[in-house]
């Protein structure tokens, strides 16, 4: 969806302008995204800390660009200097926006909060009920700047690791993985079609989430691979994106679990023995690609999901917190579902 021409930002000094970003922006954005994150690492973690942040390549930043094109943001000073730049993301009736940087020279200027307002009215326009955020619990600016615009602290999101187990003698009885990876996706739509049929069955509250070209986008772009669950009757009952290459484009130290979703019901209606089920898989996946570890990410609004997770021994690397916009009606109790997300992939 188009909107529009760049918009001046009354008030902001320098004359600042945001438009929709353009292949051309990649590489001057990535190296923004770079300086603006690496300082605050610096502030809020120390050296050691930010000395571990790394450039993003061009490859990651094409991907979220394919994403979503037109829900893709710079903001620019009148001399065409390129200012700060954020991404949304639309998964169904659930908007988010990531990656959100200002160009250390420029903050203060009122840029993060054009962007920001930018990002709420594209993901408004596209329908979603609703739209949010995450950023670390100790950035109080940013924290006082989405506080301003109407969104709500919520739960933390938790990244939780747990090492690659020994290896097993095969899968568990009634259980069928398959792996759609960016050398072998030729059965990429019929495990899109899996994804979908999952994340309605697991779906819970009023918001429904639609990861398909989430999924597509990360495969294709060859960042990501997509395993499904299926039970002894064909029913797909869970899926998880696994991320294989770092946003450098290194290979990932530990295989890096974006979305793992798990739908209740099912022949035997055991959820929990689909989790392991994948969990298993993912762990074999691991160590074929020489992966020290599992990584995944988990909101504790689902917090039956963080517990099994626990159970299953993994611990917390560090958190982030989740921000949203309020809505009418939106029920703040905790969900049974068994989803491991950070939305923001």
């Amino acid at each position: 969806m188009a909107t529009g021409p760049a918009e001046t930002a009354r008030g902001a000094a320098g004359g600042i302008s945001v438009r929709e970003l353009t292949p051309a922006d990649l590489d001057p954005l990535r190296w923004v995204i770079y300086r603006a994150y690496y300082e605050v690492l610096l502030e809020l973690y120390g050296r050691e800390s930010a000395s571990r942040y790394e450039v993003r390549s061009l490859d990651f930043m094409a991907m979220y660009l394919r994403r979503d094109p037109h829900g893709s943001f710079v903001a620019e000073t009148a001399d065409g200097t390129l200012a700060g730049g954020l991404f949304c993301f639309v998964w169904g009736e659930v908007g988010w926006f990531g990656s959100l940087a200002v160009a250390p020279q420029l903050q203060g200027k009122g840029v993060a909060q054009r962007l920001t307002q930018r990002a709420i009215d594209y993901l408004r326009a596209r329908g979603c009920r609703r739209i949010g955020l995450e950023t670390w619990p100790e950035a109080e600016r940013t924290r006082h700047l989405y506080t301003k615009l109407g969104f709500e602290r919520g739960r933390l999101t938790v990244k939780l690791s747990r090492r690659v187990t020994p290896a097993t003698t095969g899968a568990a009885a009634g259980w069928v993985v398959s792996w759609v990876t960016p050398a072998q996706r030729e059965g990429i739509e019929r495990a899109i079609e899996a994804v979908s049929e999952i994340s309605r069955a697991a779906a819970s509250g009023d918001a429904r989430p639609e990861f398909a070209n989430e999924v597509r986008v990360a495969v294709v772009s060859s960042f990501g691979e997509l395993a499904v669950v299926r039970d002894e009757g064909g029913m797909p009952r869970a899926f998880a994106l696994a991320l294989t290459r770092k946003p450098s484009g290194a290979p990932v130290g530990s295989l890096d679990v974006r979305l793992m979703v798990v739908a209740s019901g099912g022949h035997n209606g055991d959820d929990v023995a689909a989790l392991d089920a994948l969990l298993a898989a993912l762990d074999g996946r691991a160590r074929r690609l020489s992966a020290r570890g599992v990584t995944c990410d988990v909101n504790l609004a689902h917090d039956r999901a963080a517990g099994l997770l626990r159970q299953r021994g993994f611990r917390p690397i560090y958190e982030l917190v989740r921000m949203e916009l309020p809505r009418d009606g939106d029920d703040a109790t905790s969900s049974p579902t068994l989803e491991y997300a950070r939305w923001a992939g």
